[in-house]
């Protein structure tokens, strides 16, 4: 009987609280096994990072290490179990005798190469002593100083990719686009891009063209719009056209793709491109 009244409850009501309580059991049991889950997973985490023991204090130990990578005057320890497991090409290497490797590049690519070989990230600062002018002939350093520490940041970036490229170090490869990338849509894109097309177009094969794409792909994408700083006033330093025929040919052909026209008129955007614009 109910204790409110004298009907009796009705098996639809039981069946309903029932199910509820059902319910409130599962979702108690599912939260537990979640809370349990993140708990071990915070577990392995926090053990993972008092394991995890940056390059800064593991390559001056002569004892850990087994490896040497030379670098000009410069040599760098390290560990094969480290270095072999994300390039292929040193695992080949190590498969000699020779306990050392010598790369023809800036210490500090190196260095910033190990940097994330151990802890998956690098990072580029400006007390580093990188060279501000591009590896390109015939470059010139721009006037502005933010430009100038821009376009310093992007050879850097570069030339990572070009290590990571050599050594097939995939996962660098990616890392160093997508930081060039980032520094593309802060810098300035009448006086950085022309300089970084050049040098990427200069140095980069068409085989290895991830770099090209990143490039025209940013170029692209400032042709139709879309930024929203250093705003585009319809004019594009047309001479980077002519000097760098496959730049041009690469940016009409994604053009077409994007816009269903040539660069130098663009439905999407309504206005034509001036081509009398700036020299760098």
């Amino acid at each position: 009987m109910n204790r409110d009244g004298p009907f009796p409850e009705r098996p639809v009501a039981n069946q309903t609280r029932s199910i509820i309580q059902t319910w409130q059991h599962e979702d108690a049991v599912v939260l537990k096994y979640k809370s349990k889950v993140y708990a071990r997973q915070q577990l392995a985490l926090s053990i993972r990072r008092s394991q995890l023991i940056h390059d800064d204090s593991l390559l001056p130990n002569l004892e850990l290490s087994d490896f040497v990578i030379v670098c000009g005057e410069k040599s760098f320890r390290c560990h094969k179990v480290i270095i072999c497991v994300q390039s292929l090409v040193v695992k080949e290497y190590c498969r000699t005798p020779l306990q050392a490797l010598r790369i023809r590049f800036h210490p500090l690519v190196v260095q910033m190469m190990l940097e994330y070989l151990y802890t998956c990230n690098y990072h580029f600062y400006l007390d580093y002593n990188f060279p501000t002018r591009f590896q390109a002939e015939g470059q010139t350093v721009p006037a502005d100083y933010v430009d100038r520490l821009d376009c310093c940041e992007l050879s850097f970036h570069l030339q990572m990719h070009i290590l990571a490229t050599r050594l097939r170090i995939v996962g660098l490869k990616y890392l160093s686009t997508y930081k060039v990338l980032e520094v593309l849509y802060r810098s300035s894109f009448a006086t950085v891009l022309p300089r970084f097309a050049r040098e990427v177009y200069k140095l980069i094969t068409r085989k290895n063209a991830m770099m090209r794409r990143a490039v025209v792909g940013y170029a692209t994408r400032v042709l139709g719009g879309a930024r929203s700083r250093n705003h585009f006033d319809r004019r594009f330093p047309s001479y980077i056209l002519q000097e760098l025929p496959e730049f041009a040919f690469d940016l009409g052909v994604e053009c077409l793709d994007q816009f269903g026209c040539t660069f130098f008129q663009s439905e999407s955007t309504g206005y034509e491109i001036e081509q009398r614009q700036w020299v760098c």
